[in-house]
């Protein structure tokens, strides 16, 4: 059974060979895990884990957020602070921060 198919099962609640795998992690976990496997993206690595969903999003072309390196989207607000797409702020307690 393919990822498309299995995730289609899961969504009319049918039964499937197995329940969709979904993998979230923060990027330095990704970078970790690319070097376990010995891949070079991040694709490599769901496909290594055998992930069934993938995450699609539009390209950003405006000048208010930021694409950061895990991909999201972020507007530095000052003081380690930023605001999402969603409007939600967060703290930054990391100071590798970007």
């Amino acid at each position: 059974m393919t990822s498309k198919e299995r995730v289609k099962k899961a969504i009319s609640h049918k039964v499937s060979d197995r329940i969709p795998q979904d993998y979230w992690a923060v990027f330095e976990t990704t970078e970790k895990l690319m070097k376990f496997f010995g891949v070079d993206t991040e694709e490599d690595v769901l496909q290594k884990l055998n992930i069934d969903c993938r995450y699609v999003k539009p390209n950003y072309n405006g000048k208010i957020f930021n694409e950061e390196k895990d991909g999201s989207l972020q507007q530095k607000m000052g003081n380690g602070t930023y605001k999402d797409v969603w409007g939600v702020r967060r703290v930054c307690l990391n100071l590798q921060c970007t």
